[in-house]
């Protein structure tokens, strides 16, 4: 199964909360560069999805996968 990570950006704050499947808590990050690096650390063996939701509702979702 592929998983889905979640990072939402909040505009206001400065902040970045990533939220990973079978975790009910999120972790924040001060930028969209540290949430994406703690991602890669945390990556599927078979990769993954991240989406990315601003604070009016749009999506971004990417695929995440190391290059080897």
């Amino acid at each position: 199964m592929i998983a889905d990570f979640h990072i939402f950006a909040s505009t206001g704050e400065l902040r970045f909360t990533v939220q990973q499947p079978g975790l009910t808590e999120g972790r924040e990050f001060a930028s969209l560069f540290e949430a994406t690096q703690h991602l890669r650390h945390e990556q599927p063996e078979n990769g993954g999805w991240v989406v990315i939701h601003d604070e009016e509702g749009h999506l971004n979702r990417i695929p995440l996968r190391l290059a080897t």
